[in-house]
This record gives structure tokens, C-alpha cells and sequence, in this order.
């Protein structure tokens, strides 16, 4: 019941609460029931994206997964922590889908509320392009779709050609970010004509709660459940380090090598910048309003939660 509840989430907020027995039990009550309440739920394209219906006279949180921002530990964070312990009865709802395919699905339900994770886009495009051409899931996709780019730069050189819409059954870079908020379908595949940014941040703004930042991914969790749930976990005081280490982080790396944007040429990253010119423009608001929605959680719990401010 309530009681339960609420001494549940009072367990759990003590910085050590991950160490008591008393706490693990609870916490791990909690997340049967959230399994147990998953059973028989719809997968999505990802394979960590999830569809679970909110219980009577709860909301359902949307995520909209853009691929390579962090989706995959995102809703892995949403199963084991947050739902379990935050938003007990409330649904959930995620997908690498359009904002506007999104909406359909929940059409019919009035408590609704969408939510985004962006990352910088140069590091987002060239993470796609690996996830193209190293994951399991590429490697596989390729075998089918002949000729195919053979190294990141000739893989830029195709879609910076701008040769149609073909986007070797995985990802088209073109703006891959900022299209979700306004495609209709199929957010891997390329608009053309491109719709204006205008339009794209008139439905970011309007539609979406909650926008977290991968470059900032636990302060970003912490943001969410604010907005969620009112509370804080003690894992959000970035001036208590001790405290900040017990987040109960979640890293999905699809056995992808290890690779950072210093590995690009400069005409690698010369192309990237023209291929995401809306991308760039989506994220510096992104960050704006994370570092803006940031200051009011700080000021409600008066707990800094975010120490390294230097984004962008």
C-alpha cells in the first residue's frame, strides 16, 4: 500500500540504503512486481525499449529513444530503478519511433508525458556510424544491402552527396535528431525536403517535458526523477561524492569498439557539421533548457546537482 510505499522510497533514500539488506529487499520486492506487471508487454525495435500501462489514475511516461543518446541504459535505468522505486503504478512507454507515431500510441490516454535524451551531435553521428558498421545488429543488416560504405569517411561522403534516401537499412545521418520531432514514420530514414527548424523546436518546446543530455546522463536521470516523482535521491549531490558514486549506472555498449570523435579527419567532422546543421541548433537549445529546468530542481531541494556546467 501507500505506507509501504513511502518507506520504501524513505529506505532507499539514504545514501547507504544500497547496502542494506533491509533496502536491497525492498528495492528487489519492488522490481517482481514491476516484472510481474511487464509480463506478456510489447517490445519495441530496440531491444531495451518497453511498453508497460499505467494502473488507474497514473501517467504514462513517453520516452522517445533517439538512437545512440543514451536510450538503451536510459529505460535499463527506467526498469531496475526509477519505475520500481519512483513512479510505482505509473506506464511506460519507449521506442525509436517519430514524437507524432508516439502520440498516436497514446492518443487515447490523458496523462501523458514525453521525454528525450540529445547528445552532441558530431559524437552522435559517428556513434551511429559505428553502430552501423560494428554491432551485431550492422554486421548482420549489411550482409543485404551491397555496396556499402567501407570506413566512416566514405560513409559520409555518401549521405553528404545527398544520393536519395538510401540509407543502407540502418541510420540516415541527415539531422537524425532533430527529424524525430516532426517525421511521420520511420525516423531512420531520411525527410526530403527537410522540414525547418522553426517546426522542429516548435515541437520540442511544446511537446516534450523533460529533455536530458547524455554528455550529462546521471544529472539528466536525477532531473527526470525530480520532474517524475518531486524527489531526489541521495545519488544527485554532486558536492557529496561519496553519495554520487552509489548511482546505479547502466552501460550498453552493443560490443562496439571503443571509439571517440579525436579518431575523425577533419573532413570527417567538416561533414558531420553539414549534415546536422538542424541537429546543432536542436541540441544548443536542449542544453539551454537542461541547464534551465536544472536550476529550478536545484532551488526546490536545495542540492547543487549539477557541478560541471560547461556543456557545450
Amino acid at each position: 500500500g501507500w505506507a509501504w510505499f513511502m518507506f520504501l522510497r524513505a529506505a532507499l533514500a539514504h545514501p547507504s540504503a544500497c547496502l542494506a539488506s533491509n533496502g536491497q529487499a525492498l528495492l528487489q520486492s519492488a522490481r517482481v512486481t514491476l516484472e510481474t506487471r511487464l509480463e506478456g508487454s510489447d517490445v519495441a525495435f530496440s531491444p531495451y525499449d518497453f511498453e508497460l500501462e499505467a494502473e488507474p489514475n497514473h501517467a504514462t511516461w513517453v520516452y522517445m529513444h533517439i538512437a545512440k543518446t543514451g536510450g538503451s541504459s536510459w529505460v535499463q535505468n527506467m526498469r531496475s530503478d526509477i519505475l520500481p522505486i519512483f513512479l510505482q503504478g505509473d506506464g511506460f512507454l519507449s521506442g525509436e519511433n517519430c514524437s507524432h507515431e508516439l502520440a498516436q500510441a497514446v492518443r487515447t490516454q490523458t496523462n501523458t508525458h514525453f521525454s528525450v535524451m540529445l547528445r552532441e551531435p558530431r559524437a552522435e553521428i559517428y556513434s551511429l556510424y559505428m553502430m552501423d558498421c560494428c554491432s551485431e545488429w550492422g554486421k548482420a543488416v549489411r550482409k543485404y544491402t551491397v555496396p556499402h560504405p567501407e570506413n566512416v569517411t566514405a560513409w559520409l561522403t555518401w549521405f553528404s552527396q545527398l544520393h536519395g534516401t538510401e540509407n543502407f537499412g540502418t541510420y540516415h545521418p541527415l539531422n537524425f535528431q532533430a527529424r524525430h520531432f516532426i517525421c511521420l514514420d520511420n525516423a531512420h530514414e531520411v525527410l526530403l525536403p527537410e522540414p525547418s527548424i522553426s517546426s522542429v523546436l516548435a515541437n520540442f518546446s511544446q511537446d516534450f517535458e523533460f529533455v536530458g543530455i547524455l554528455e550529462r546522463y546521471q544529472e539528466s536521470i536525477c532531473l527526470f526523477i525530480s520532474i517524475a516523482s518531486g524527489k531526489l535521491p541521495a545519488y544527485c549531490n554532486c558536492d557529496d561524492p561519496e553519495s554520487w558514486r552509489t548511482f546505479p549506472e547502466v552501460e550498453e555498449s552493443y560490443e562496439v569498439p571503443p571509439h571517440d570523435i579525436s579518431d575523425l579527419s577533419s573532413d570527417d567532422i567538416r561533414m558531420i557539421d553539414e549534415l546536422t546543421k538542424q541537429d546543432a541548433v536542436l541540441y544548443a537549445a536542449g542544453v539551454q533548457r537542461f541547464i534551465q529546468d536544472i536550476d529550478l530542481a536545484e532551488q526546490k531541494h536545495g542540492v547543487r546537482i549539477l557541478c560541471d556546467r560547461e556543456i557545450m
